[in-house]
């Protein structure tokens, strides 16, 4: 009797295997992201991406492929880099490219096929000559350093151009922080002090934009560029800052301002030529 019951429940435990073995899911094509596309000369482009998922399935190969018309494949390429198996980031730096426009994918291969990241575009000439950057801490603390009015207190805040390197962006509130006065009454500014008080909050704002547009953010391209360059060839370089500005009623915006390099040197010189406030 024991043993008819052994076999029965082996029989039910072979049977529940081959279920389970039945109910396997065929694999899907991988997932795959372009995570990132930059020129880093007009002749050399970086380029990043990432397994997000195989597919049920190991991967074999993953790569890039590049091309100067859109939808490049493994079928249609000028370029192609082949990076191995496996999950996770990848990136390759692609030499002696033609200057240009280029289309990138990255692409991984699993047993149900390829799976492609989505195209990305780059025009060597245009990014390689962009020199782009959203200030963070240190760039903060850098105007805090060469502000003429500095807090006597705070060392995270300077009073001329109102960075604060604590709260990551420039403090534009009036009547919170920039009229602060000493135990005498004075003004720690006096001179945005005077113009709040003659034209009023509007004609301050202008002012406290002023200064940082034309001589704040121009000494950090000096320290972040000191070998800055006109141009490469025929084509002008130019250099933008994202940068935050605080305002009353906790209202925070993301400005941008664009410069040409006017001359190399030591330092070299900086000139605005577009200013975005968003």
């Amino acid at each position: 009797m024991k043993s008819k019951l052994f076999n029965f429940c082996l029989g039910l435990s072979f049977s529940f295997i081959g279920f389970l073995s039945g109910c396997k899911k065929d694999p899907t094509l991988p997932s795959v992201e372009t995570s990132e596309l930059l020129a880093n000369t007009t002749t050399s482009i970086y380029i990043r991406g990432r397994v997000t998922d195989n597919g049920g399935s190991d991967i074999t190969e993953k790569g890039f492929v590049g091309c100067t018309i859109p939808d490049p494949s493994l079928q249609r390429h000028t370029y192609l880099t082949e990076d191995g198996g496996g999950g996770g980031y990848f990136e390759r730096i692609i030499s002696d490219v033609n200057s240009g426009t280029w289309y990138f994918k990255a692409y991984a291969i699993n047993e149900a096929g390829v799976g492609y990241g989505e195209e990305k575009t780059i025009n060597t000439i245009e990014d390689a000559l962009l020199n782009k950057f959203t200030m963070e801490q240190d760039d903060y603390a850098f105007i805090v350093e060469i502000d003429p009015i500095p807090h006597p207190v705070f060392d995270e805040f300077g009073y001329y151009y109102g960075s604060s390197s604590f709260f990551l962006n420039f403090d534009f509130r009036l009547q919170n922080r920039r009229l602060d006065k000493d135990d005498e009454g004075n003004y720690f500014d006096p001179e945005l002090a005077a113009i709040y008080e003659n034209y009023g909050a509007e004609a301050a704002i202008t002012e406290m934009f002023e200064r940082l547009l034309h001589d704040g953010l121009i000494e950090l391209l000096r320290l972040r560029y000191p070998n800055a360059q006109p141009a490469h060839g025929d084509h002008e370089r130019k250099y933008v800052i994202e940068f935050e500005t605080f305002h009353e009623n906790w209202i925070r915006r993301n400005p941008m301002a664009t410069y040409r390099c006017a001359a190399s040197g030591n330092p070299p010189e900086f000139e605005l030529i577009d200013f975005s406030s968003f």
